[in-house]
């Protein structure tokens, strides 16, 4: 997330099942990262942007993403369900890609002199 935060950006909010179903197939069924954490207050999920958190997809044994005080951080799995993951945690086998969104994304614009 610092990364993200450094190019003025923020990791992906899901704010619903569509949003969620949309990642799920540009993913292509790899388990990916997502900007959900709670590493600011255990049980407080928050999202990177500062979004309010208004929709969830947890796997059952998660219970809104369990109580595991090392599990901060939130993948969506090949399910598409979240799972709570230590910021380590099986790193080698997620997708070492995000999906960044910035609310001001230059557009460069060209004209050709005729």
């Amino acid at each position: 997330m610092t990364q993200a935060t450094a190019e003025n950006a923020y990791i992906v909010s899901i704010n619903d099942n569509v949003e969620n179903e949309w990642l799920r197939k540009v993913f292509e069924g790899e388990r990916f990262w997502i900007g959900l954490s709670d590493v600011a207050e255990e049980g407080q999920w928050q999202w990177h942007s500062g979004e309010p958190v208004t929709y969830t997809n947890w796997e059952e044994h998660e219970r809104d993403g369990g109580n595991n005080e090392m599990k901060d951080y939130v993948i969506v799995g090949y399910s598409g369900r979240w799972e709570a993951v230590a910021l380590g945690e099986g790193q080698a086998h997620f997708v070492k890609q995000a999906i960044l969104e910035r609310a001001d994304v230059p557009v460069e614009t060209t004209t050709e002199d005729n």
